[in-house]
C-alpha cells in the first residue's frame, strides 16, 4: 500500500515537472539528487501547483485590465474629441457675437466697450419691431453661453469607474435629488421628536414665506439638473418638494427649498388700488363696489369702531345692522377680509344694495369691502388679501332656462303614452 502511494506521488511529480515554467524548473534541479520522504514531496507539489495557478489568473486579469483600460481610453478620446469640437464652435460663435455687438453699439451710436445686454434688448426692439406675442418668435440676440444648452461634464474617471453611485440609472442628478430630500425630511422628524420632547412647539408662521413662492417649470428644473424628464418623473419630484415644504420645521431648510421654488407674479400692480378720499372733516373714506349674480352692493368704508349700516333694498328709509343677516354664515362672509389682517372693529361700514338674496348680498359685500379695504393697508396685507381669494371676483351666474327642458338642467318627466 505504502509502495503504491509512492509510485503515484512519484508519477505526480514528474507530470507536474514537465507543466511548470522554466524559472521553476531550475530552483528544483538544483535542490540536489537527494530524495525527499514521502510527506515533503507531496506538499511540494501542492505548493508548485498553487503558485501555477495564481500565476495563470494574475495574467489573466492583467490582460482583462488592460483591454478594459484600451476600451475606457476609447471612450476618453472620443468624449475629449467631441469637447473641442464643441468648444472650437462656442468660440467661434463667441466672437460673432462680439463682432456683431460692436456693429449693433456703431449703429445706435453708443460705446462697444459699455453696450450692455440690456441696450442690446432695446436696439433690437426699435430696429426691428415685433407684435408677435411669443417671445421665442421675437428675434434676439443673446451670448451663446445662454443659447447654446449646457452638457454634462465626464462621469467617469480614466479606469472607467462612474464618479456617482447613481450612474447607471441614467438620471443620476434626478434621482441623487429624491434621495436628498428624502434624507432631509428625515431630518426634520427627528429634530421635530427633539423639539417635542424639549417642551417647545415649532415657530408654524415661519412657512408663511413659502406662500408667497410656487415650484420652478420642468424646463427649469431640467436646466438644473441637465436631463430630461418627463410627466411622471416631475410628478414625482413635486409630491416629495410638497411633503418637504408642509412639514412644521420646513422653516430651517428655506436655503435649499427656495433653490426649487421662484417668486410668485407680483399681481398687486395689476390690481387698481384707488388712493384714500376724504370728506369735508378730513376723515378718510373710501368706497367700492362689487356684484354677484344679480346683485350688487355699494360699500363705504370709514376708520371707526366697527359699525354696520345696511339700507335695505326694498325700503331705503329702513336702516338695519349686521342682524340683517339672520344667519352666522353671512354675517362671517362680510367680516372675514378683517379677519384675514386682523383688523376687526377698527372700520365702519355703509352698505347699500340693488337685487335681493341673503348669499348674493352677503358675498357681493364681501368683495367690496375687501376692495375698499385695500386703501387702508400695506401692500404685503394686500397680497394676504389675494392669496385668501378675497380679490377675485366669482363670475357664477345662473343658467339659462334651455329649450326642450323645465329648467337650466331638470328635464321633463317622461311619459310612455
Amino acid at each position: 500500500m505504502l509502495s503504491r502511494f509512492v509510485s503515484r506521488a512519484a508519477f505526480q511529480f514528474v507530470f507536474t515537472r514537465s507543466k511548470i515554467p522554466h524559472r521553476y524548473q531550475s530552483s528544483i534541479s538544483n535542490s540536489g539528487p537527494q530524495v525527499p520522504d514521502d510527506n515533503e514531496s507531496f506538499l511540494h507539489n501542492g505548493d508548485t501547483a498553487q503558485a501555477i495557478a495564481d500565476e495563470e489568473a494574475a495574467e489573466s486579469i492583467e490582460q482583462a485590465t488592460s483591454n478594459r483600460a484600451e476600451m475606457i481610453s476609447q471612450a476618453m478620446k472620443n468624449y475629449l474629441t467631441k469637447s473641442r469640437e464643441k468648444q472650437k464652435v462656442l468660440d467661434e460663435k463667441i466672437h460673432e457675437y462680439e463682432v456683431g455687438r460692436r456693429h449693433l453699439a456703431r449703429i445706435m451710436g453708443e460705446d462697444p466697450e459699455s453696450f450692455s445686454q440690456e441696450k442690446i434688448d432695446d436696439a433690437l426692439n426699435y430696429l426691428l419691431p415685433s407684435g408677435l406675442l411669443d417671445e421665442r418668435a421675437r428675434p434676439k440676440m443673446r451670448p451663446p453661453e445662454e443659447m447654446y444648452p449646457k452638457e454634462k461634464a465626464v462621469q467617469f474617471d480614466k479606469a472607467g469607474r462612474p464618479y456617482h453611485f447613481l450612474y447607471y440609472t441614467a438620471k443620476q442628478n434626478y434621482y441623487d435629488a429624491l434621495h436628498t430630500i428624502a434624507n432631509k425630511f428625515e431630518e426634520l422628524r427627528k429634530a421635530e421628536v427633539t423639539l417635542i420632547a424639549s417642551g417647545r412647539e415649532p415657530e408654524y408662521s415661519l412657512n408663511d414665506e413659502f406662500n408667497y413662492t410656487q415650484w420652478e417649470k420642468k424646463e427649469n428644473f431640467e436646466q438644473q439638473f441637465l436631463e430630461k424628464l418627463d410627466d411622471e418623473q416631475f410628478k414625482t419630484l413635486i409630491i416629495c418638494l410638497n411633503r418637504l415644504v408642509k412639514h412644521p420645521l420646513a422653516y430651517t431648510m428655506k436655503d435649499y427649498i427656495s433653490s426649487f421654488r421662484t417668486k410668485l407674479s407680483d399681481s398687486i400692480s395689476k390690481q387698481q388700488i384707488e388712493p384714500l378720499r376724504y370728506d369735508i372733516d378730513g376723515r378718510p373714506y373710501q368706497t367700492a363696489s362689487a356684484k354677484h349674480k344679480w346683485c350688487t352692493a355699494t360699500v363705504t368704508l370709514r376708520e371707526g369702531t366697527g359699525k354696520v349700516t345696511i339700507k335695505s333694498p326694498t325700503v331705503k328709509t329702513n336702516v338695519h345692522d349686521i342682524l340683517y343677516f339672520t344667519r352666522i354664515m353671512h354675517r362671517d362672509q362680510l367680516l372675514y377680509p378683517f379677519k384675514v389682517i386682523d383688523r376687526v372693529n377698527l372700520f365702519d361700514i355703509d352698505v347699500s344694495y340693488d337685487g335681493i338674496g341673503f348669499t348674493a348680498q352677503a358675498i357681493a359685500t364681501r368683495l367690496a369691502v375687501s376692495k375698499a379695504l385695500c386703501s387702508f393697508i400695506s401692500s404685503k396685507e394686500v397680497e394676504y388679501l389675494r392669496l385668501a381669494g378675497l380679490l377675485t371676483d366669482d363670475a357664477r351666474r345662473k343658467e339659462r332656462k334651455q329649450p326642450g327642458k323645465r329648467n337650466a338642467r331638470r328635464k321633463y318627466k317622461f311619459r310612455k303614452r
